[in-house]
């Protein structure tokens, strides 16, 4: 799993080589986990700057009073093409975190006015944050 998320695109030869093992061995442990559902998928490090877009991590505050607003409001975001992640938060900085890709600022702030307007007085604020380099995520705490 380490070797296989240090590269996810090494070849089955080079990721039998990291560990130690023959070429039939690695592949057939890697098809083992993606049939098993262990690994759910492979994706992409995208430089955002270079398409010409800004990514923003988003802190969304919610009412909690208002009935079922955190489901309804990851219902919405999910369906949103701006939107590369949303995550039930754990309550501070928000109780919804969310990755938008947009244009501009302006593309931002239309958006989350849009989001306002859909929830009204569902969403009592919003942080957020740019991303300013792209980093790989080591998802595997090995």
């Amino acid at each position: 799993m380490r070797a296989l998320t240090l590269d996810s695109r090494q070849t089955y030869s080079a990721l039998a080589a990291r560990c130690k093992t023959s070429d039939k061995v690695a592949a057939y442990r890697v098809e083992r986990l993606e049939e098993r559902g262990v690994i759910k998928g492979y994706r992409p490090i995208i430089n955002w700057p270079l398409l010409g877009k800004f990514h923003w991590k988003v802190f969304i505050q919610l009412n909690l009073g208002a009935p079922r607003i955190v489901d309804r409001v990851l219902d919405y975001v999910y369906e949103s093409p701006e939107i590369f992640c949303a995550l039930d938060g754990v309550g501070f900085p928000g109780e919804i975190d969310i990755e938008v890709v947009q244009d501009s600022y302006r593309g931002l702030f239309n958006y989350m006015e849009q989001l306002q307007r859909e929830f009204p007085g569902g969403i009592k604020g919003y942080e957020h944050l740019e991303f300013t380099a792209v980093h790989k995520v080591d998802y595997l705490p090995l």
